[in-house]
Formats: C-alpha cells, structure tokens, sequence
C-alpha cells in the first residue's frame, strides 16, 4: 500500500518529523527518493534501531536479543540508510544532550549531514529547555526556529540580505 501511494504523489512534498516521526518521514520519503524530492527535516530523531538499542541496553545479550526480537517482528529499521539516498535538500536538527535520544545513536552523529541545526536553549530558557531537551520547542533555542523556516522555504539569511 505505501509504495503504491508512494507512485502516486506529486514531487513537490515535503517531509518533516520529529523523533520516531523522524525516522517515519525518512523511511517513508526513503522509498521513492527519485520521485519524492521535497524538502526534508528530521528533528530529534534515531539513526537506526540497532544504534537505539545498543545505547539504552548496551551492546551485551540483552541488547542483541532484542535487536534479533525487532527484526523477527518486523520493527528493525534503519532510517539513516533512508535519509542518505534522500535526493532532495535536507536538514538535520539534534540536542547533543537529549537523553531520549541519545548523542552515539542520533540521526546526526550517523549522517553527519552538512545542513544542521545543534539546538542550543536560549538564556531565558535554559533551566526549562534543559529539564526536557527532547521536546523543548525550537522558539526557546538560538536561531533554531528561524534557520528550519528559512531552509523550509528557501528563504534567503539575514546576512544574505545584507550582501
């Protein structure tokens, strides 16, 4: 059924998600790259579930029975691969400190994508931000929520208009 959808959408889509939403819009856009080359932003979100795992379970037996439990149920996934065959501009937006998900397992530490946004709370929200950095809206962090609009819709910077 995805595919199908996927082979009748228009190009101009574009893809937008935040944490597992993340990994969802990179493996959904991820299956026809060629054809849906819109925009795309991954906030907050997994590289992969192996990596995700590993770092809540360590990489002992436990961690690797549940990954082999994933991928028998079908829930392994590996938006990271997804992200890289995006044909389209992208963007990556991470809290190096977010404890959901965690630095060595981010979708940023994987791809080192050039285009990225590192959230960094502003000072009158640092005590807030920091007590939920994985939810904390882009308006409380420096520059977040202007820098994703202006990539969203190709907006010249500030200093651009300057020039």
């Amino acid at each position: 059924m995805g595919r199908k959808i996927c082979s009748n959408t228009s190009r101009s889509n574009s893809f937008y998600g935040l944490s597992l939403g993340g990994a969802i819009a990179s493996l959904t856009q991820g299956l026809n790259p060629k054809k849906w080359i819109g925009r795309h932003i991954n906030e907050r979100s997994f590289a992969s579930s192996d990596r995700i795992v590993d770092e809540r379970f360590g990489k002992g037996i436990m961690a690797k029975i549940l990954n082999q439990v994933f991928k028998i149920l079908g829930y392994s996934a590996n938006p990271s691969e997804s992200f890289k065959s995006l044909k389209g501009p992208k963007m990556v937006i991470y809290h190096p400190e977010d404890p959901v998900i965690p630095d060595p397992a981010s979708m940023q530490k994987e791809v080192q994508h050039e285009n990225s946004i590192c959230l960094k709370p502003k000072p009158e929200f640092e005590e807030e931000a920091m007590k939920r950095p994985h939810i904390a809206p882009l308006s409380w962090h420096e520059g977040a929520q202007e820098t994703m609009i202006q990539f969203l819709f190709n907006l010249p910077s500030k200093e651009e208009l300057l020039t």
